[in-house]
């Protein structure tokens, strides 16, 4: 990588910080800013949200400058499968969409068909996946290829918007996802893509300098949003082998953090009968300040596992197996799990509507077994009552309610059918007073 471009991603991080400063004043003045509700956000004063804005414009800035010391960025089939330029376009169109939901609102049907629109000036310029490994297994999208990416770059924004909600969280998360992708960026040759990685990089950081608990500004769904994508874009490259595509596990497991949390989030508000856009205080960052955590130590702790995650997926790429990344990530994630640190209360729900839902089945099934059972041929004889529909499930049963039907000469609309006392039967709904024994040698008459 040239001296200069090192140079260009130092300056970012400086850039990044001046902006962001900026913003603090001019965000108030713009209407931008993210006032207490009492409930959900608990900030204790109103604190401005352009952020997002602060770090795109930093991020284009050294874009265009990266792509004049390296002429490779500015080719029109950079890094293949994608260039530069349809990548800063989506990322613009990520940032302009947060911004707008920031300052006026968007309902999340809106909100996710602009999400879909940002993503077109990166597919439509090359920037698709064409072959997906997972566990040794290609995949070839075809037709699918666009559809799955689209799906791969939303995915990933929505996962960071989720986790947007502490001081210093989406911005950690951030950066440690974006380092990890520029170092397998290195590792894979792709020196370009990595200087961009980086710069994304550099300018999260120097908005965190504002941002580090107390923060004293948010990057709001503009940040959110647009560094979602950038790590989703940055992925397909990082993640990207000539031979095998792209190897979906690994960035999944850089990203897990987020993803289970957003996973997490998703499954305890439809068995609460809640909407998935509606905002909770059941995220992980929630979870830990109930059991004690400050908001410092709970970033901390977030971040770590972050980082965690982040070398399991360096560790399983550069030992060429999915299933290592897989296994560790399980089981950390298991842990938070079994630890009941986070999940468990998801998990719980999860259980309880699956034995609800299992509750029925059960009584139908002890119902089809005693319906099923034969009829006792020895001791006392069983007693008759009118009124139960004969529709018994064996042979021998049938001929039996059928033989007794022509003896009493009954309708059939009331037959008189045979039950055995022992085997719980099911409620009638024209029960009538015990009949009389039938005489132990009286035969019922064969029809002619």
């Amino acid at each position: 990588m040239p001296t200069v471009a090192i140079a260009i991603i130092i300056a970012t991080f400086f850039l990044a910080l001046a902006l962001t400063a900026g913003a603090r004043w001019l965000a108030p003045r713009a209407g931008l800013v993210d006032r207490p509700d009492g409930s959900r956000k608990c900030h204790a004063n109103p604190t401005p949200l352009m952020g997002g804005a602060a770090i795109g414009a930093a991020f284009l800035l050294s874009s265009l400058l990266l792509m004049a010391v390296m002429p490779g960025l500015a080719s029109k089939h950079w890094g293949e499968p994608f260039s530069l330029f349809p990548l800063l376009a989506s990322a613009g169109l990520f940032c302009l969409l947060g911004l707008y939901d920031d300052r006026w609102g968007l309902s999340p049907r809106l909100k996710f068909a602009g999400q879909i629109a940002a993503c077109l000036p990166f597919v439509t310029g090359g920037g698709t996946i064409a072959t997906v490994t997972v566990l040794g297994a290609q995949v070839t999208l075809g037709a699918w290829s666009v559809p799955f990416t689209i799906f791969w770059l939303v995915a990933c924004s929505n996962v960071l918007n989720l986790m947007d909600g502490m001081d210093g969280l989406a911005g950690t998360i951030s950066g440690i996802a974006l380092l990890t992708l520029a170092t397998l960026s290195i590792l894979t040759g792709r020196y370009e893509i990595a200087a961009v990685t980086l710069a994304a990089a550099a300018g999260t950081a120097g908005f965190l300098v504002h941002n580090w608990p107390p923060a004293r500004i948010f990057m709001g769904d503009s940040g959110s949003l647009m560094l979602g994508f950038l790590i989703g874009a940055f992925a397909i490259q990082a993640a990207l082998k000539q031979a095998a595509g792209f190897m979906l596990i690994v960035p999944v497991v850089v990203i897990s953090v987020p993803v289970f949390d957003t996973a997490m989030a998703i499954l305890r508000r439809k068995l609460s009968g809640q909407g998935i856009g509606q905002a909770d205080r059941g995220h992980i960052h929630h979870r830990l300040q109930e059991r004690g955590l400050s908001r410092m130590q709970s970033l901390l702790l977030i971040a770590g596992l972050s980082a965690a995650m982040a070398g399991f997926g360096m560790l399983s790429f550069l030992a060429n197996s999915e299933p290592l990344a897989l296994l560790l990530c399980g089981s950390l994630l298991g842990a938070l799990v079994i630890g009941r640190v986070f999940g468990h209360h998801e998990t719980d729900m999860a259980l309880r509507h699956l034995r609800a839902m299992g509750e029925p089945w059960a009584g139908a099934s002890q119902v089809l077994r005693s319906r099923l059972s034969p009829v006792s041929r020895t001791g006392a004889e069983p007693e008759l009552y009118e009124g139960e529909p004969a529709s018994l499930g064996e042979p021998a049963q049938v001929a039996e309610v059928l033989s007794n039907v022509s003896a009493a000469g009954a309708a059939p609309d009331t037959a008189v059918v045979r039950f055995d006392r022992s085997v719980p039967q099911r409620a009638s709904r024209n029960i009538l007073p015990k009949k009389q024994p039938l005489p132990a040698d009286s035969k019922p008459a064969r029809a002619a």
